[in-house]
Formats: structure tokens, sequence, C-alpha cells
């Protein structure tokens, strides 16, 4: 990384300020976000697929919570 990051002068700009300045290195980054190889973007078409196929499958988003607090106790 050549470019000098001054987090002071960052630390010093207002929350609105570095929200900008995030969207603006966000840009930049999906300028020139590489391609999603043809095989992962087949990939998560085929498991799209089968969830829309079998919707049974899946839990709701308050299964998901339930099981993720369990985990974390």
């Amino acid at each position: 990384m050549g470019a000098v990051v001054d987090i002071a002068a960052i630390e010093k700009l207002s929350v609105e300020e570095r929200l900008k300045l995030i969207e603006l290195i966000w840009d930049t980054i999906e300028s020139q976000a590489p391609a999603i190889p043809r095989e992962i973007l087949d990939e998560m078409e085929r498991r799209a697929a089968e969830a829309r196929a079998h919707p049974e499958g899946g839990m709701t988003l308050d299964e998901f919570e339930s099981r993720l607090q369990a985990l974390r106790k």
C-alpha cells in the first residue's frame, strides 16, 4: 500500500463526512472488483433454485436467530 492514511485527520471529520468518504472508497472498489467466476455464479443459481423448489428445507429468521443464540451460550 503506497498511500499514507492520516487516521487523525479522518477522526476529525464529522460522521457525515466519514460516511461520504466510505461511499467514495466503496465506489472505487466496486468499479475495480474482479468478475465473479462463472462456476461460482452457477453454484449460487443452483442453490437458489434448490431453495425455491424446496422452501420447507430452510428455516425462518426466528429459527436461525434461536439457533445462533444457542450456539453462543
